[in-house]
C-alpha cells in the first residue's frame, strides 16, 4: 500500500509539472525593422509598423503600433510585475511562474494571473529564456511574461492576441545577452 501511495504521489508531481514548448524558430524577414528595448529585441515588418511610443517612466516600455494590434512592451522590476511575491513566498521569480504554470499556487494567486480554464497558461523556453503567456477571449488584454531563469527582471507584453499572434510575436523575439 505504501508503495502504491509513493508512486500515485509520483505521477501526481509529474503531471502538475507546466508542459514546456520550445520558443518557435526566429524569423526575421528582409522587409523588417528590429526594435530593441534593452536587452531584448523584437523584429517586425516595417510596412505593418504604424508607430513606436517610447514611454518617458521610470521603467523601460515602449507601445507598439501594428497594422492590425497594439502591444506594450515593458521591462519591470518583479515590485510591478508581480508585487515581489516571490520573495514573500521565498523563491525565485522563475520557481513563482513555474509553481504558477503548474497548478500550485493558491486560486487566489492564480485568479490574480487571470488563469483558468478559458484562460490556460502555456510555457516557452529558448535556452536560458522563458515565456509564459495567458490568453483568452474572456479577458481585457493577453499577456507574455519574459523572464530569464536566473533572472530577477520581467519583460511583460500586453495586448490582444491569439494562439496564432502569440506565436508570431515568440518568433520575432530575441533575448542580447
Amino acid at each position: 500500500m505504501k508503495l502504491f501511495l509513493a508512486l500515485s504521489a509520483i505521477l501526481m508531481a509529474q503531471h502538475a509539472q507546466a508542459s514546456i514548448q520550445a520558443f518557435p524558430e526566429y524569423r526575421c524577414e528582409q522587409a523588417s525593422v528590429e526594435i530593441q528595448l534593452v536587452d531584448l529585441k523584437l523584429c517586425t515588418n516595417k510596412n505593418a509598423l504604424r508607430s513606436v511610443n517610447v514611454l518617458g517612466l521610470s521603467d523601460p516600455n515602449l507601445v507598439l503600433t501594428l497594422s492590425k494590434q497594439e502591444l506594450a512592451i515593458a521591462k519591470l522590476p518583479p515590485a510591478i510585475a508581480i508585487a515581489n511575491l516571490h520573495q514573500k513566498m521565498g523563491i525565485t521569480v522563475h520557481q513563482l511562474f513555474m509553481r504558477l504554470a503548474s497548478g500550485e499556487l493558491t486560486p487566489e494567486i492564480t485568479a490574480a494571473f487571470a488563469v483558468n480554464e478559458q484562460n490556460p497558461i502555456q510555457v516557452f523556453q529558448h535556452e536560458a529564456l522563458f515565456a509564459l503567456a495567458v490568453i483568452g477571449s474572456n479577458q481585457d488584454y493577453d499577456r507574455i511574461y519574459l523572464n530569464l531563469k536566473d533572472g530577477e527582471a520581467i519583460y511583460q507584453i500586453t495586448g490582444e492576441f491569439n494562439q496564432l499572434e502569440l506565436e508570431s510575436i515568440l518568433a520575432a523575439i530575441q533575448y542580447i545577452d
